[in-house]
Formats: structure tokens, sequence, C-alpha cells
């Protein structure tokens, strides 16, 4: 059996340093037997260049005038490769696979906040494409003031609606499409230890129920 997690949250709370201790720890851990695979979105394994990689090009460019639509697809398009060419691999080989977000970033980004698709039509296209593939747990990393940010214009938009943002991925809890456990972990007070421990924790939990 193979495990997927998933880290969501707002840019700047610590999620990808988050994804890789967590990762470490589950390397170190003697109840653990499997692979750890960590993945991202937009792209795949940052040893590879991807679509994902290319279409960040894209949407950061200065020039770029893309519609809030044409924009929800190029992700889509993404995930659809991702999944395809890594996520369900990895799976199928009996790893435990954490990625630095998922479908959840979608759900808020184009659908919750620009109101570019509906959520049903989202999860229809993420089912209809293949991609029937849906987090065991899913971990919402938030943080009230931004710990880093890369000087783009996705983190720059992001920062300007932070409080928006967050509560519209806590809104994901009452989410009806979604039917697995969604993991709030606020990182304002920067406790690493204590955010890694308790994370590491609820994965080893699923892993031993499952």
């Amino acid at each position: 059996m193979s495990y997927f997690f998933v880290f969501e949250g707002v840019d700047g709370a610590g999620k990808s340093g988050i994804i890789k201790d967590v990762a470490e720890r589950l390397n170190n851990n003697d109840q653990i037997s499997r692979d750890i695979s960590i993945t991202y979105e937009p792209g795949g394994p940052e040893t590879k260049r991807s679509l994902g990689d290319d279409i960040r090009e894209i949407l950061l460019s200065p020039d770029n005038d893309m519609t809030d639509e044409a924009e929800a697809l190029l992700f889509m398009a993404d995930r659809a490769d991702h999944i395809k060419k890594y996520v369900k691999p990895h799976l199928e080989e009996g790893n435990i696979v954490l990625s630095d977000r998922f479908w959840e970033s979608s759900l808020v980004y184009q659908a919750m906040r620009k109101n570019t698709i509906k959520p049903e039509m989202l999860y229809r296209f993420q089912v209809t494409l293949g991609n029937d593939i849906f987090p065991d747990m899913t971990f919402l990393i938030i943080s009230q003031k931004p710990h880093s940010l890369d000087n783009d214009r996705i983190d720059q938009e992001t920062l300007s609606h932070r409080s928006d943002m967050i509560e519209m991925y806590r809104g994901l809890k009452n989410f009806s499409l979604i039917d697995y456990p969604l993991i709030e972990v606020d990182t304002t007070k920067k406790n690493w230890e204590k955010y890694i421990d308790n994370i590491t924790s609820e994965i080893i939990n699923v892993i031993s129920e499952l």
C-alpha cells in the first residue's frame, strides 16, 4: 500500500522547509520501511525540469496578460502531467509521496479567490483527466506573518491578500468534495521542532491505521 500526503497553505509559512524536515524524520524512523518521495506543484521534483516549470515562467513573466480562465486550465494541465509522470509511478512502487501543493491550491486560488471556475467543475476535471488520486491527508500550513517570500508576482499577490487566503484555506474543511482529513498547522510562532514532530506523528498514525 502507498501513501500520499499534501502540504498546502499560504506562501511564506515555511511549508517547503517543513516538508524536507518531515521527510528526513520519516527516513530516519525505524517504523518506516518505504521510500520517501518529495514533489511539488507546479512542476515536479527539483531534479528534473517539467511542464510546470515552464508554466511558472510564463505566469511570472512581466509580459504575461493571460486570462484567469487560461491560467486555471494551465495549472490543471500541469497537474495531469505531474500525476501521470511522477505521482502515480511512485505510488505504484509503494512509496510515501509528500507533495508541496496539489489540487487544493486550485480550489483556493482559482475557484474561491478568483472565482474563475466552479469547485465542482474543477473536481470533474480532476477525475476526468485521470487524476483520480486524492491525498490520505493534507496539512494546511498557515502563518499570519510571512517567514520568507520569493520576490515574484504570485507571492506578492498572496501577501496583499494574506488574511483572506488563510480563511479560504480554512474553508476547505467544510468543502463537501473533500473526504480526507485536513490538519491545520499554524507556524506563526516558529516552533519548528514541534510542528515537524506533530506532522510526522500524524503521518505515522495514518500509515499504522491503513
